[in-house]
């Protein structure tokens, strides 16, 4: 059988389940998370819908078609740019009032849209009741009430998705007043004829705001109309009013749509999982809350039990009795030469440092803690943290919403600066960069820091505190440094819930699989390499010159080839710092310096790669040499001031 071939695209808020819908649609998992801004770039997956072979598009979350983030504009470029066979605006059940503006904004484009009202679950349990017919008959377009999670709605969705690709839905955009619908039409009549992507009438709309805003997206490269613009009839006093008249209007019509569709069941009554939303994200209550989670799900699972119970347990008993000595007897039995058994068990060998390193030392740690992750970000409780921070985030030149890619760093910092771009000003953007780069260890490191210092209270105070000073001390002066401005704070709030064990397993098998498909062939070529530097002599020529430089931080010369390490992957020269402190190398002084400089030390080569295209070669550039500098800087401070204070071992 033929099947024909059909783009379609899902386009809505941030978290409304966008990604969620096309996990089920496709079979595809795409990083589905209970918080804004997981979703940065678009996602394709096929899916069989009846006759048609079917391309979905998931993509950021937007607001409008007008962008404000570098995440928006990804979704708004893709809607107005791609001419898609049908588009599919998924909102938030218990947000419908607020989301329905951008549906009707999508139906000015003339193409089919379906409206996927998810989360219907909530809503009802909240009181809500929402009329899906009555909706699809006053908008003219197909309404499906969903839930992802257990997927109700979705046989239905994908009914409703091969009858509009059958046939033509015939889409009448509701009209404005008299002035609005003038005003579009003198604007259609005056815009060059271009192919613009989209409708006349959603260009005429999107033109008018737009060029108020003074920040032309969908008419960037149109030169033409810089020497003649469609709207020099109007004055800015003029367009300013035109545009509050259709910001007016579009409120009038999903006002007067409401109590057709709408109705409350019962009184809105706050329920358990409400009041707990409300304690998280008030002061009051939520400091206490957010210090038992980091205690409890950072310290104690991380910490103790990824990095010390089931780390001690890989390393010590799996390795070091049983591993070790029958990988060792096989070379012996084979009699492999000695630079065989060099490269594979020496101390450099790609089994002894490579291998051992990825599974034994770095899997129990990153796997605990992708488990805390997946548990909080699947409750709701991270935007409600976002809204608790961002009074102090201000005051380093970022708002709430930085909350977001900052936690994504402690679990990989590459994932975490392509999650800048959901944040509003190149501004906030450039400084959270510098932060993640400079005191945000990754989930590895941060478990082996924790590993090290979890028996001495006093050791892992004086390293806590050096990261939030470095924080605070480089946000306070970037803020004053970079130009610009912090943007507006918004951000959608989930509801709170039980965390799915779908979802949370989904969520940890990727994220492993993801994370070890990078992690184990560079592992592997790090110590190939350190065991080739070894043999040649390279590297102890590197370990002197560093010498003075490990000197003035107050640590051995060995530890020269740790930041080595730390520079391929700040987890590997945590790694090697690890068997450091476990061989007894080095006192406690040095400890606490030692995992100060590392946690300090510049980003790995994967994270300052992104950074290049995310903030340019010459801007990761100079973040790069500040953060080298201020390790060691910073660091070799610390170092004094522990040695006046006879802070020793």
């Amino acid at each position: 059988m033929l099947f024909k071939k059909a783009t379609i695209i899902l386009v809505g808020a941030p978290n409304v389940g966008k990604s969620a819908l096309f996990e089920r649609l496709t079979g595809t998992y795409a990083s589905v998370a209970n918080y804004p801004g997981t979703t940065v770039d678009i996602t394709r997956g096929m899916a069989q819908i009846g006759d048609f072979w079917v391309e979905f598009i998931d993509t950021p979350g937007t607001y409008s078609l007008l962008p404000v983030t570098q995440e928006e504009k990804v979704a708004v470029d893709l809607v107005l740019m791609q001419k898609a066979d049908a588009l599919i605006h998924v909102v938030n059940a218990s947000g419908i009032c607020r989301m329905l503006p951008m549906t009707l904004d999508l139906i000015e484009t003339s193409m089919p849209v379906i409206l996927d009202i998810n989360m219907i679950d909530e809503a009802i349990r909240d009181g809500m009741k929402i009329d899906t017919q009555a909706l699809a008959a006053k908008l003219g377009i197909p309404v499906v009430a969903t839930s992802m999670v257990d997927g109700t709605g979705i046989t239905n969705l994908k009914a409703v998705i091969q009858g509009v690709l059958a046939g033509q839905i015939s889409v009448k955009p509701p009209e404005f007043n008299q002035e609005i619908e003038t005003a579009l039409n003198r604007v259609a009549e005056m815009l060059p004829k271009k192919n613009y992507g989209v409708a006349g009438r959603i260009a005429s709309l999107l033109f008018l705001r737009d060029f108020e805003a003074g920040k032309p997206a969908l008419f960037a490269n149109k030169p033409a109309l810089k020497k003649d613009s469609p709207v020099r009839w109007l004055s800015l006093i003029e367009l300013q009013e035109l545009n509050r008249k259709i910001a007016a209007e579009r409120q009038r019509q999903i006002s007067e749509l409401m109590p057709f569709i709408l109705t409350a069941t019962r009184g809105n009554q706050e329920n358990f999982g409400r009041k707990l939303g409300r304690w998280t994200r008030e002061p009051l209550t939520g400091i206490p809350i957010l210090i038992g989670v980091m205690y409890f799900g950072i310290y104690q699972i991380v910490g103790r039990l990824g990095a010390g119970t089931l780390v001690d347990f890989m390393d010590k008993t799996v390795c070091g009795r049983f591993l070790d000595p029958l990988i060792a007897a096989m070379l012996l039995n084979f009699g492999a030469p000695d630079w065989l058994r060099s490269l594979i068990m020496g101390e450099y060998g790609l089994f002894t440092m490579g291998l051992r390193y990825a599974i034994a030392i770095v899997l129990p740690i990153v796997g605990t803690f992708f488990l805390m992750f997946a548990v909080l970000e699947d409750s709701g409780y991270l935007p409600r943290v976002a809204m608790l921070a961002d009074q102090v985030f201000r005051r380093l030149g970022l708002t709430g919403r930085a909350v977001i890619p900052i936690i994504l760093g402690f679990g990989c910092g590459t994932m975490a600066v392509m999650a800048t771009r959901t944040l509003g000003t190149r501004k906030e953007r450039t400084l959270a960069t510098f932060l993640l780069a400079l005191a945000v260890p990754c989930s590895a490191q941060l478990g082996l820091v924790l590993g090290m210092l979890s028996g001495d209270f006093a050791a892992m105070a004086i390293w806590a505190a050096c990261m939030l000073a470095a924080i605070f001390v480089s946000g306070w002066a970037g803020k004053r440094i970079i130009p610009g401005c912090p943007g507006l704070f918004y951000i959608e709030l989930p509801p709170m819930r039980l965390p799915l064990w779908r979802n949370v397993a989904a969520k940890v098998e990727m994220r492993l699989k993801t994370y070890f498909l990078a992690l184990v062939p560079l592992f592997m070529l790090v110590s190939l390499s350190m065991w080739v530097a070894d043999s040649m002599g390279i590297l102890a020529l590197f370990v002197q010159g560093v010498a003075p430089l490990m000197k003035w931080i107050g640590l051995p010369p060995e530890t020269g080839e740790v930041f080595l390490l730390g520079f391929f992957r700040r987890d590997y020269g945590t790694a090697g710092l690890y068997d450091l402190a476990k061989s007894g190398l080095l006192d406690r002084r040095q400890l606490v310096v030692a995992a100060t400089a590392m946690t300090l030390f510049v980003p790995c080569i994967a994270q300052f790669l992104i950074m290049v295209k995310e903030r340019g070669l010459i801007n990761a550039l100079i973040i790069v040499v500040l953060v080298g500098s201020l390790a060691f800087l910073l660091s070799g401070i610390l170092n004094a001031i522990l040695i006046s204070a006879e802070f020793a071992g």
